[in-house]
């Protein structure tokens, strides 16, 4: 289900119609982003984070997906090619902000966090962000 939603073809539409209509006739890139963040990582902002085996797995998608988006917006696609280029858009910004705040709240959450599998979870998905906006993992 999350591919459907984060995947580069439609956050392409979406960037498309934002432009075409000005951003406070549609629904943006980065409002999507939010609510899905808001509800997704919600547990994040609890006193002590405990995050479901379903949870993890949507977590995960979102961060393959998203991982997905930037890797598309690396580089133009081919001549002839029917993939959207991303490159001159605000795509990756929003999605690396996104990313950016994610991280933010799985780091304030560990601290707190008491559940093992949880706890591994959220060093997990810290580790992942880091690597894919290359951030010094020191």
């Amino acid at each position: 289900a999350m591919f459907y939603i984060l995947n580069s073809a439609r956050l392409y539409r979406m960037y498309t119609e934002t432009m075409r209509y000005n951003k406070e006739q549609v629904y943006t890139i980065d409002e999507l982003l939010t609510d899905i963040n808001k509800g997704l990582w919600s547990e994040l902002r609890s006193a002590q984070p405990v995050i479901n085996t379903n949870r993890r797995a949507l977590q995960k998608s979102w961060l393959e997906n998203l991982n997905n988006v930037l890797k598309d917006a690396a580089t133009a696609p081919q001549p002839g090619s029917i993939a959207p280029d991303l490159t001159t858009t605000d795509i990756p910004a929003v999605v690396r902000s996104q990313m950016n705040e994610v991280l933010q709240l799985c780091k304030s959450a560990d601290i707190r966090c008491k559940d093992p599998m949880t706890k591994a979870h959220l060093q997990y998905i810290e580790a992942r962000i880091k690597k894919t906006l290359n951030i010094d993992q020191k």
